[in-house]
């Protein structure tokens, strides 16, 4: 069992109470019951000594049997009050607590007053159940409870009953009263439709209203407020809940609570575990309201809970502009904090075109902590101001909302949420958007709370929101999310904790953990600081365990200024701001971005841009205008850095250990992929450099249509940031739209970047006929004495073709960058594909070219530094082979217009095609003139060794290989036998061309002969050149034996076969064959 607004520290992980149970439907008898149709009288039983004076319609209850001085119990067989009328409890001033028990089997129907004098808490009990009319009222001293429980028990067993005794002496019964005990199933229903005016404002309604600061429970069977029903303890606490089952509901002391004031002790209702719950619902403006001065606390306990149609449950710190229309009042404390607003729900909550609202509101004071300071400390039964919501589903609809929100001098509250099925966020109403907040408005000084959802799955959808925000002074609430399942953001739905205008403060942190995220059709995830002086964005962590998905335009009807918005995650500091950007870090196993889809870290102010760190195991992807990007906005000034938290490994490698980093872009994955116009970038368009494109792929990148890139804008200062690529593999190609490439380029003053790609495998780079720009470049533009950025590929081959280049272009006075090239085997280019190095004015950037295999150029291919008024850069190329298609203009050159040529340096072993000539049409020439200036020079250490010599010619004669083996011998034996048998061929030559043909002069063996009587003499060692060698070498030969053709062979004692020129028999040599399938002298034949 668990207090309802107690064990919330265990909902913020430190354990795992849970605020559950179940419940069944309500009593549908009840609704047979309202108004006159339920006999307006008041009657006693005759079982105590309750006495009953009727006057009219007013019924003077006195006696009863008192108990110890401190309780009174009546007993009643009818109680109902009529329209007009009134029950006064005229004799109980003396007394703490007034119990009535209604025995009679029917429902009270209550359309009057009751009444009460002194401070007495009165308890009315009826099991068949209890309506409250519109013109319902309580005029009591003290708390009111009203119940449909069967008993009520006293700590020490005492009970009051529908039967049990009273009597004055027993002292069980002289306590305050410690359960509510059901044992009917279904318990009575409690029904609400009381809407009586205050008694000062007849323009408000009080309803069902106890003294400022005192309780008022009403605990069925269902329990209902339903046609404007209202009920309110200002500055007091307020339980509505039942069960359906047989069951303890335990009131017990609170330790701490909101009202220190309470003449009953400060207390709350326990429900058990394992006892089905019954229903709660307020419908057709019902309200439920404690707003004071101070305290006010709100308990909901069922199984389902609805909260529909322009229906209220209000808590916090000031009257004025409550939403439930709240009285004023004087109750209070000196350093008041606001009561919590609990919902335990064990099926689920609906909320529906209503509010739950826990606000500090215009012109009140409180709530001096601030709550994630309560958090840190782990007493949350400190917790002020808050909405604690425990349910398996939460649904909030149709322009609803739940707020805990500062419109005063205080700090908000915290809005928590642990559904374990779902939450579903959806829609709207008029201008009211469906929505979670936890913010400061306009005017008000204070902190946001924040808001923290632990659920089975979180659903945005059709422009509802989650806003911790800040447009007041003081700082934004974080956005904590935890889902087993997804969390999905649909039609301009946005999760958003900005610094808006009119804020000073700081945006808040956004944290996902979910299996999947998706954000689609405008949907964002945003925190901004913008339209203020100062303000820092908060930044964006996600982790999801599978995919996140960003994908769509929105519904330009809820844009900005009629512009649909993409879906994004954001995280920047807007124009003349002074703040810092948050950074955005997403792990997964896939991203994805489409359609528009954008990550963005941007500064338009003064301060850091952020970084955008991604690890994707598997994949990341971004096809149709998808933007990763960092940029420094035109008129914004970047400072400081910002540390790397994913340094280690191939991040240390590529970016570097030391300093901080800002605006950075690091990504580490399995595959990239960029199509259709996407863009990988980070700019500066302000003062400040762009930051870093920092790529770990272990497989493929591809760029279809896509581009890399970090660019200095015109009216920038700055550099450009550099393009560092770990990667499996690398390909690049155009589509009939769009460019792609890795670039890096600047048009203000400022260095172009560093490009620099490592390969396990090919880089591939494909252009098209449309004329679309496709290469790897760096670029300074005209007009800039900026220096270019070099160009450093590694990989086993770089392919180019269809006019894609590699290029370094400085069109200003500076320096142009160098390029370097390493591969393990090939470089090709072919159709005018290009390594061009170009310098306007400055000194000529260099080339440096090194291939395991080939340099290949066909079809106008070039490999070129070319210079106007600066002297040429060098070419350096070290390979093995250069190979250009004839007549296909194909060069290397080293140009200079006006200065002296570059040096080209060539180290290869042969050069095809190609020789050092003036750059002619047609012919592939290597070149190092100067037009007006002195030439270059060319210097070739070629080996030009002949490929082909140590080659044989092919026969003349195709050979078919079916007749290279004679099919005229069987071989004999089994399996086992024919695996021993080896034939060895060794030296050169040594077999004819086919079966029927002559041994080659080259391969007759000689010193062939008749062997002597006896055993051969020869030996099984190895080749002495190589030991390992199976070649077998004889070490005797007689020498004197003539040249003749081998006609046989035998079998020597260790099973080798020896050929000779005269098969012996048995009786010319004592030779006996190893194999037993074998004639002593044997022939071909004999097998």
């Amino acid at each position: 069992m668990v207090k309802s607004c107690q064990g919330w520290s265990e909902r913020f992980g430190v354990a795992a109470g849970a605020m559950r149970g179940a419940i069944s439907c309500g009593v549908a008898s009840l609704l047979a019951f309202s108004g006159n149709q339920v006999l307006a009288q008041v009657t006693s039983d005759g079982t105590l000594n309750t006495q009953v004076e009727v006057n009219g319609n007013t019924y003077n209850i006195t006696n009863g049997t008192r108990v110890g001085g401190t309780n009174v119990f009546h007993s009643f067989g009818s109680f109902s009050v009529p329209v007009g009328g009134s029950v006064n409890f005229t004799d109980v001033a003396s007394f703490t607590n007034i119990f009535g028990r209604v025995t009679g089997g029917t429902p009270s129907d209550i359309q009057g007053t009751i009444r009460s004098v002194g401070s007495a808490n009165l308890f009315l009990i009826n099991p068949s159940g209890i309506i409250f009319g519109p013109n319902a009222r309580l005029d009591i001293g003290g708390s009111f409870v009203g119940t449909t429980a069967n008993a009520i028990r006293f700590p020490g067993g005492g009970e009051f009953s529908m039967t049990s005794p009273v009597t004055p002496g027993d002292t069980l019964l002289a306590v305050n009263p410690s359960a509510l005990f059901f044992n009917q199933t279904p318990a009575g229903a409690i029904v609400n439709q009381s809407i009586a005016p205050n008694s000062t404002d007849s323009t408000l309604k009080d309803g069902l209203r106890v003294p400022d600061g005192q309780n008022l429970f009403l605990v069925g069977g269902d329990v209902r407020l339903e046609n404007g029903g209202t009920v309110r303890a200002l500055g007091g606490r307020i339980e509505l809940g039942g069960l359906a089952g047989t069951g303890e509901v335990k009131i017990e002391e609170l330790t701490t609570g909101s009202n220190p004031q309470l003449n009953f002790p400060n207390v709350g209702l326990t429900f058990p575990d394992g006892v089905t719950r019954a229903n709660v619902s307020l419908t057709n403006g019902a309200i439920v309201d404690v707003v004071a001065l101070g305290g006010g606390d709100i308990a909901i306990n069922a199984q389902n809970i609805d909260v529909s149609g322009d229906s209220f449950v209000c808590a916090g710190l000031g009257t004025t502009a409550s939403s439930c229309d709240t009285p004023s009042t004087s109750f209070g404390s000196s350093n008041p904090k606001a009561g919590n607003i609990v919902i335990d729900a064990s099926g689920a909550v609906n909320i529906r075109q209503s509010r739950i609202e826990n606000n500090v509101n215009p012109g009140a004071t409180g709530n001096s902590d601030n709550i994630f300071d309560v958090i840190a400390s782990g007493n949350f039964s400190k917790l002020f101001g808050s909405i604690l919501i425990s349910t398996g589903s939460l649904s909030i609809l149709d322009g609803a909302s739940v707020s805990t929100s500062t419109f005063g001098n205080g700090n908000a509250g915290l809005v928590f949420v642990d559904a374990s099925d779902s939450v579903t966020v959806s829609g709207y109403r008029g201008e009211q958007r469906s929505r979670i907040a936890s913010a400061v408005v306009n005017g008000a000084v204070g902190d946001a709370g924040g808001i923290l959802i632990r659920t089975g799955s979180l659903s945005l959808t059709d422009y509802s929101l989650l806003n911790s925000s800040t447009a007041g002074i003081g700082n934004a609430g974080a956005v904590v999310v935890e889902a087993d399942g997804a969390v999905s953001l649909v039609n301009d739905s946005i999760i958003f904790n900005n610094v808006e205008a009119g804020g000073k403060g700081a945006s808040g942190l956004i944290d996902i953990t979910a299996e999947s995220l998706s954000l689609l059709n405008g949907s964002q995830l945003q925190t901004l600081a913008r339209d203020v002086e100062i303000g820092s964005a908060g930044s964006v962590k996600i982790n999801v365990r599978d995919t996140v998905t960003i994908s769509g335009l929105g519904n330009p009807a809820f844009g900005n200024q009629g512009e649909a918005l993409p879906s994004a995650i954001f995280s920047s500091i807007g124009s003349g701001v002074t703040g810092n950007a948050g950074n955005i870090q997403i792990s997964t196993r896939v991203l994805s971005l489409s359609d528009g889809g954008k990550i963005d870290t941007s500064l338009g102010g003064f301060g850091t841009a952020g970084s955008i760190f991604i690890k994707a195991t598997d994949s990341i992807s971004l096809a149709n205008e998808a933007q990763i990007r960092t940029v420094i906005e035109q008129g914004a000034t970047q400072s400081a850095g910002s540390s790397n938290p994913f340094a280690g490994g191939v991040v240390d490698a590529l970016l570097g250990k030391g300093g901080d980093i800002t605006g950075t872009i690091l990504m580490s994955t399995g595959t990239l992929s960029l199509t259709d116009g996407s863009r990988l970038e980070t700019s500066t368009q302000g003062n400040g450099n762009a930051g870093a494109v920092v790529v770990a792929a272990r497989d493929e990148v591809s760029l279809k249509g896509g581009v890399i890139s970090s660019a200095v804008g015109e009216q920038a200062t700055g550099n450009a940031g550099a393009i560092l690529m770990e990667v499996g593999s690398l390909s690049i190609a155009s589509t009939s739209t769009n460019a792609a490439g890795l670039t890096t380029e600047t048009d203000g003053q400022g260095d172009a970047g560093l490009i620099y790609v490592v390969a396990d495998k090919d880089i591939s780079i494909r252009g098209e006929e449309n004329g679309n720009e496709v290469g790897i470049s760096t670029e300074v533009a005209q007009g800039s004495a900026s220096i270019g950025g070099a160009i450093l590929l590694g990989a086993r081959s770089l392919f180019l073709r269809d006019g894609a280049k590699v290029s370094v272009d400085n069109q200003g006075s500076g320096v142009a960058g160098d390029i370097l090239i390493s591969t393990r085997e090939d470089i090709i280019l072919r159709d005018q594909s290009s390594i061009r190095a170009l310098s306007a004015s400055g000194q000529g950037g260099n080339i440096f070219l090194a291939s395991g295999d080939f340099l290949v150029l066909v079809n106008r291919s070039q490999v070129s530094t070319q210079v106007g008024a600066g002297d040429g850069g060098d070419v350096t190329v070290d390979t093995r082979y250069i190979i250009t298609a004839p007549f296909n203009d194909n060069n290397i050159s080293a140009f200079a217009q006006s200065g002296a040529g570059g040096a080209i340096d060539i180290t290869a072993n042969r050069l095809y095609d190609i020789r050092e000539r003036v750059d002619v049409l047609v012919s592939n020439d290597i070149d190092a003139t100067a037009r007006s200036g002195v030439d270059g020079t060319v210097t070739s250490n070629v080996l030009n060794a002949d490929p082909t010599q140590g080659l044989s010619n092919l026969p003349a004669n195709p050979i078919d290989p079916t007749t290279l083996i004679a099919e005229t011998c069987a071989p004999r034996g089994g399996i086992a036998e024919r695996q021993k048998n080896q034939f060895i061929v060794t030296g050169r030559g040594g077999l004819p061309p086919d079966p029927n043909a002559a041994f080659p002069g080259e391969a007759v063996v000689n010193d062939l002969a008749i062997p002597e009587e006896g055993e051969p003499n020869t030996t099984d060692e190895p080749n002495s050149t190589n030991p390992d060698s199976p070649n077998l070498v004889a070490t005797t030969s007689p020498p004197e034996a003539d040249i003749v053709e081998a006609q046989g062979w035998v079998y020597a004692k260790n099973g080798d076969i020896i050929f000779t020129a005269q098969a012996p028999t048995k009786a010319s040599a004592p030779v006996t064959p190893n194999n037993p399938m074998l004639k002593p002298a044997s022939t071909c034949n004999a097998f």
